[in-house]
């Protein structure tokens, strides 16, 4: 039989012993790491993985500034893979729009007045997540200047069946002032109005 492995809680942290050989030369197994708080899994990606990606995630992003996908398409590296899948979503190298940008997303806010009090350009983009087994989504996403600077960080949590609550949070960039209360009860109930309820 195998020797168990002490474990000790000392100040927040666990402290886990180094154990001996065990039978047949196998050692304990290695830490799992701690799932994203969507909950979902993320797998570490090759490079010509990631590479794949960002050709996506460039495809997407010009198809929403230029309003058309055919710049997007010229633009494409000839090895790209382009695909429907079985529902009719554009796909690729196998990645979607959705992993970019969450359904309803971007919010454009062109004058300013509803989430800024300088009256600028702001864009709110993300993406969602499954939150839990219960039904609930994650957000999460940044609100964006005109120049394409990020000056806030955003975290929504939305509830499904179970009687948890809703988690709102907005974390400022650099030097960027806190947002308002009355900004940020606009931007939670932006984000449910336009996007959350694309889940539900």
């Amino acid at each position: 039989m195998s020797k168990k492995i002490k474990v000790k809680v000392g100040k927040g942290k666990l402290l886990v012993k180094k154990p001996k050989l065990l039978k047949k030369g196998l050692r304990a197994p290695a830490p799992v790491p701690p799932p994203h708080p969507s909950g979902m899994a993320q797998p570490p990606m090759s490079k010509a993985d990631e590479r794949r990606r960002e050709v996506a995630s460039h495809f997407f992003y010009i198809a929403e500034v230029e309003q058309t996908t055919q710049k997007a398409l010229d633009e494409l590296p000839k090895n790209t893979s382009v695909k429907l899948s079985k529902g009719g979503e554009l796909l690729i190298n196998g990645h979607s729009r959705e992993e970019f940008h969450a359904r309803g997303c971007p919010i454009i806010d062109d004058y300013g007045d509803l989430f800024r009090d300088d009256g600028r350009y702001t864009r709110i983009d993300g993406t969602v997540g499954e939150g839990d087994m219960d039904g609930g989504w994650y957000f999460e996403g940044t609100v964006k200047d005109a120049e394409g600077d990020t000056k806030y960080e955003i975290e929504f949590y939305y509830p499904g069946k179970n009687k948890k609550k809703k988690e709102f949070t907005v974390t400022k960039i650099n030097d960027e002032v806190k947002m308002s209360k009355a900004h940020k009860d606009a931007l939670q109930t932006a984000l449910e109005e336009q996007v959350i309820v694309n889940y539900l």
